[in-house]
């Protein structure tokens, strides 16, 4: 008798059968996800988005429910999880039996079982007896059996205690407390963060000892040609992602997970050998890595950096190792030169370019630095200090030097801070090494540099303006509205304008070295059509009072006309704001049909604004051409291309670009306007505004007023349901139904109709209000066309 293993092991429990089970749980999350790959390393092993591994084509199924497909994913999860926590059980209790089996067999045999003796010859003698130490040996032997037993149904018992657990857990299924424990034990990984998002556990304890540690590892792998070790870099995409959530929902990361990242970067800086802006050379030059593995490096630890320096999230800029510090404070700060400074610029560009367009820097952090490039451009040290030696070969075998190149993907990362670009156009922000300085230094250096990618990059800084002014957050709309001012100010200064107006280096206007530049200003326009179109003042941002009125951008009735000059500048830009400006007359004539507006209101408003941008850009004409009539000429060509581009969009494009955008008419719009505005689809009207040379900017004003005359009495009657024939018979809509040659007859004919019907006034005070405000605008047009052509002549 002695022990055996076996009698204590129930051998129907087959470790094989449950380690398929668990491969069955996520084949079973694979199949309801689409997921083409190994879904159990996705879900476990790093930080990753489950809803992004679900195929397109089954998101799309009518039947799908996230939440359903996150609450049987997570079951799933949670079933593999408690199975290999089982197997884990299972095998320490097996490994237990083993070690006492291994002790049992161990002890040692017998000793002789007969008594001897040595006699007085001297000869050993058997007495016949049983040895003493034989007995002793099985009193030993025996107590030896019974602890044995004793640990084995401990053993036993502990696997039955945590077998009858584990089934509760089962039960109990994906309950917080169950998940929270199954990621503890390391069984389940990443997969309650990735499934459930932001709240759940995860199976890293950030604190600043681990961000320490952390950091010498990761430095010591790159210095040894080594990947950063995964769960380095899955640590550091969940603080990247959490981040990026806390931002849009409020809330700061934790202090730990600060510390981790403060304690992470300051340690891979001292450990790597050209500190932390040297990260890039030193992962490419060992030349051991893919671009794809270079690439998902830089972008997880330099979106590690940005989240670092982000205020909202309790950090900031004095958290960053002073070395991105020196970057950000500019050529001007510590022992630089602008060579040196520039380098730097370009590794930390390298290290943060690639970010997701999510993760942003700082306010501090990214203000400073698109201030700093900006200042230095405008003084010309950044382009005129340019050295072929400042290379790094990266994803190629050809030298990238800094060049505009870099500086657009840099500044495509400092403007993703819509904060920080506010506190730059408001004033808010003024560069600590850089003192003096305006928006306007600002906005020249950016604005009035020759950009590769016609000023995309630049115009970042702006481009978050219409969405903000049109979100339904209240601070959006007043940040929005502060950020509209100060670029007008900013760019309508003296010494600016005339930088933007004559271009780099006195060439070009704005438009035609950076088209992309305008196009934004004039999106930025277009969300504040109606303040453009209110009479003159000083600068202010009015408080509207709630229920009463909405706030209201003031501004210099000069300074409006030269910033939509600005805008005019561009042959696109200028299209697009005339189909704003005849969509933006629509849609206010329909509101004052409907009786929802006074003419004295809407009328003068878009009059004024019509007459605006016809005088910015007879200005811009003048600037291009120094002749009245080429200057009129290109007018005709926007105005025409404007109309056109109207027509080729639909009813709902219309509505949805133009009309929630003015709050003349608050986004709605009446039955008979939107009936209306499909009737002007009604087949491509084939008559041009203008069928003849215009040759003076007097001829192509009142043509164009012309046309305005004929489609607000085509729209009255249209409301009034009066029936109004076009040349085919058919019902005209618009001006261009007719030739401009017969316009004119067309507008007395149907004031006519409207006096027939007892609304002869009805259009035409509307049409009075309208143009009275436009000629208060011609006549300052009229001025200032003297004042360019002496500009010229001089």
């Amino acid at each position: 008798m002695g022990f055996n293993r076996d009698d204590w092991d129930d051998k129907s429990i087959k470790i094989g059968s449950l380690e398929g089970d668990v491969k069955r749980f996520f084949a079973l999350i694979g199949e309801m996800t689409g997921h083409g790959g190994d879904i159990k390393q996705a879900l476990t092993q790093g930080a990753n988005n489950f809803t992004e591994m679900i195929q397109d084509s089954i998101k799309s199924q009518a039947s799908y429910d996230e939440d359903l497909w996150q609450q049987a994913a997570m079951n799933c999860v949670v079933g593999a999880g408690c199975t290999s926590a089982f197997i884990g059980h299972v095998r320490e209790f097996r490994k237990t039996l083993d070690e006492l089996q291994e002790e049992w067999d161990s002890f040692p045999p017998p000793p002789s079982e007969i008594k001897t003796e040595t006699g007085s010859d001297g000869a050993v003698r058997n007495t016949g007896d049983l040895s003493p130490n034989l007995l002793d040996y099985y009193d030993r032997r025996q107590e030896k059996l019974r602890d044995l037993e004793r640990r084995a149904e401990k053993a036993l018992d502990v696997l039955e205690d945590r077998t009858a657990e584990i089934n509760g857990d089962i039960e109990s299924g994906a309950k917080d407390i169950v998940v929270k424990k199954l990621v503890e034990d390391g069984m389940i990984g990443w997969s309650a963060y990735n499934i459930l998002g932001t709240g759940q556990p995860v199976p890293i304890a950030f604190d600043g000892s681990l961000g320490k540690k952390d950091g010498k590892k990761a430095a010591e792998a790159i210095q040894n040609g080594d990947e950063v070790p995964e769960e380095i870099i899955a640590g550091l995409t969940y603080l990247n992602t959490v981040g990026v959530e806390h931002r849009a929902n409020g809330g700061n990361l934790r202090e730990e997970e600060l510390e981790y990242l403060k304690s992470f970067y300051s340690e891979l800086d001292s450990h790597l050998e050209d500190g932390l802006l040297g990260i890039t050379e030193d992962i490419v030059s060992s030349g051991e890595f893919t671009n794809e593995e270079v690439n998902k490096m830089l972008s997880t630890i330099g979106g590690g950096l940005l989240t670092l320096s982000h205020e909202e999230l309790g950090g900031g800029l004095d958290y960053l190792p002073e070395s991105v510090v020196n970057v950000v404070d500019g050529p001007k700060s510590k022992e630089y030169n602008h060579l040196g400074w520039e380098r730097d610029l370009f590794k930390l560009n390298s290290l943060i370019h690639g970010t997701d367009e999510q993760i942003e820097g700082g306010r501090e952090f990214s203000a400073g630095l698109t201030t700093a490039i900006a200042l230095e451009l405008k003084d010309g040290h950044l382009l005129s200090t340019l050295d072929e030696s400042m290379v790094l070969r990266y994803d190629t075998s050809a030298p990238k030097s800094l060049a505009p190149g870099l500086l657009q993907e840099i500044l495509g990362v400092t403007t993703r801070n819509d904060d920080a670009n506010y506190s730059i156009l408001t004033g808010e922000y003024g560069h600590p090494n850089y003192d003096g300085k305006t928006p306007s230094d600002v906005l020249e250096g950016l604005f009035d540099t020759n950009w590769a990618d016609d000023g995309r990059a630049a115009a970042k800084l702006i481009n978050w303006i219409p969405d903000a002014a049109t979100s339904d957050d209240v601070e959006l709309q007043k940040m929005a509205g502060k950020a509209t001012l100060g670029l007008v100010e900013a760019t309508t200064d003296d010494d600016a304008f005339s930088k933007f107006t004559n271009g780099e280096k006195g060439e070009k206007s704005i438009g035609r070295v950076n088209p992309e530049i305008s196009l934004a200003m004039g999106d930025v326009v277009q969300v504040h059509m109606y303040d453009f179109g209110r009479p003159g003042g000083e600068y202010a941002f009015l408080e509207g009072v709630e229920g009463i009125n909405d706030d209201t951008l003031s501004m210099p009735l000069k300074d409006r006309i030269k910033f939509l000059q600005l805008v005019a500048s561009s042959d696109e830009a200028a299209a697009d704001m005339y189909a704003s400006i005849n969509a933006n007359e629509t849609l206010a004539l329909d509101s004052y049909l409907s009786g929802n507006a006074r003419p004295e209101a809407v009328a003068v408003n878009t009059g004024r604004f019509r007459g605006m941008f016809d005088t910015a850009l007879f200005h811009d004409g003048l600037d291009r051409y120094n002749m009245e009539s080429e200057a009129a000429k290109r007018a005709k060509d926007m105005n025409e291309g404007g109309a056109n581009k109207l027509y080729d969009m639909t009813v709902g494009q219309v509505v949805d670009q133009y009309a929630s955008k003015l709050p003349l008419v608050g986004g709605e719009i009446s039955d008979k306007g939107n009936k209306f505005i499909k009737g002007l689809w009604n087949g491509d009207p084939s008559q041009p505004i203008f069928n003849e040379e215009v040759q003076s900017y007097e001829d192509y004003s009142v043509k164009s007023r012309e046309s305005v005359r004929l489609n607000i009495q085509l729209q009255t009657m249209d409301h009034l349901g009066i029936r109004f024939p076009g040349p085919d018979g058919g019902p005209a809509s618009s001006a261009k139904d007719f030739p401009a040659a017969i316009r004119d007859d067309m507008v007395g004919k149907a004031n006519g109709n409207l006096e027939d019907s007892g609304h002869g006034e009805l259009a035409d005070d509307y049409f009075q209000e309208y143009d009275d405000a436009y000629k208060e605008i011609e006549m300052e047009r009229a001025r200032t066309a003297d004042e360019y052509k002496e500009q010229y002549s001089s």
